[in-house]
């Protein structure tokens, strides 16, 4: 569910809360004990400024790099290196954020965000026997207010990003993204590295591609 208001001046309110369920059931693929709307839930205001947003959502690392993945983390195709996908301990989510995005300058947009140490340490486990099975999240407080900055740049046929992630537990995840559209397709790589658990160094990557033929795509 999402909606977009305009206020006049150029100034504007949106929203959006994202729930996932099954949809033979209608019931919840995940029982978070924090929130129904457990995969973003936000609120936010922008004009001539940017935009900022207020409550549950994707942080900067996150929010770049599904963009840069032929799939858009969709299906079990995904080459998405996801932070928390791959091990990595980047966050996925995180609750009592504030979320900073620049307008477009020249093609270049400054991202950050900022988010409580409260209830963003996340805990995840899988009750029941399989198919019947349901991933139980639950999330406690950390010693670090979580932060993410990053930069990103559209130009023609250019895209690239850099990005700085910093989870409640002081764990740090660092990515690099690029695309270029050549007209018969659309070449990415992903690079990120960070703290695996144990706080284990971790690189991983990507390299894909988009391939129109006429109405279809190949990825």
């Amino acid at each position: 569910l999402s909606g977009r208001e305009d206020l006049g001046g150029g100034m504007y309110a949106f929203f959006a809360l994202n729930y996932r369920f099954n949809q033979g059931t209608g019931q919840s693929t995940t029982t978070a004990t924090a929130t129904s709307f457990w995969r973003q839930s936000w609120v936010g205001l922008g004009g001539a400024f940017g935009d900022v947003r207020l409550g549950r959502m994707l942080p900067v690392l996150q929010e770049f790099n599904g963009g840069f993945d032929p799939f858009g983390t969709e299906t079990i195709g995904s080459t998405h290196t996801g932070g928390l996908n791959a091990g990595i301990a980047g966050n996925a989510r995180m609750n009592n954020v504030i979320y900073y995005r620049s307008p477009s300058l020249g093609g270049l947009q400054i991202h950050a965000n900022i988010a409580s140490a409260d209830q963003n340490v996340v805990t995840t486990t899988v009750v029941g026997t399989p198919p019947a099975t349901t991933s139980v999240t639950s999330f406690t407080s950390g010693s670090e207010r979580p932060i993410g900055v990053g930069v990103i740049y559209a130009g023609g046929p250019i895209r690239v990003a850099l990005a700085y992630d910093r989870n409640a537990i002081d764990q740090k995840t660092k990515g690099i993204y690029g695309a270029w559209n050549f007209g018969f397709a659309d070449l990415m790589f992903q690079w990120e590295n960070g703290d695996f658990a144990g706080n284990t160094d971790q690189t991983v990557y990507s390299i894909g591609a988009r391939i129109p033929f006429g109405a279809a795509t190949a990825k």
